[in-house]
């Protein structure tokens, strides 16, 4: 459905905590922290090369991604 949308040309807010849908549906991408935008830009470019450390630890957080023993859980 999502996809359709997109495909028409229409612009879709999304709020998620599910990394794996944000990264499927969206282009683009904000990172938020304590109702704060700490990180903006291209989906691909985040999730491949964040440049702040929330959204780092954010995205090792993540299931699946690294090993159990370099995946880190999110305090706050």
């Amino acid at each position: 459905m999502f996809r359709g949308l997109l495909n028409q040309g229409l612009a879709i807010v999304l709020v998620s905590h599910d990394l794996g849908v944000i990264r499927y549906l969206t282009k683009r991408v904000y990172v938020m922290k304590d109702g704060v935008f700490v990180e903006s830009g291209d989906t691909e470019t985040i999730f491949n090369d964040p440049q702040q450390a929330y959204t780092k630890e954010l995205l090792a957080s993540i299931p699946g991604t690294l090993g159990v023993a370099a995946r880190k859980k999110l305090q706050g």
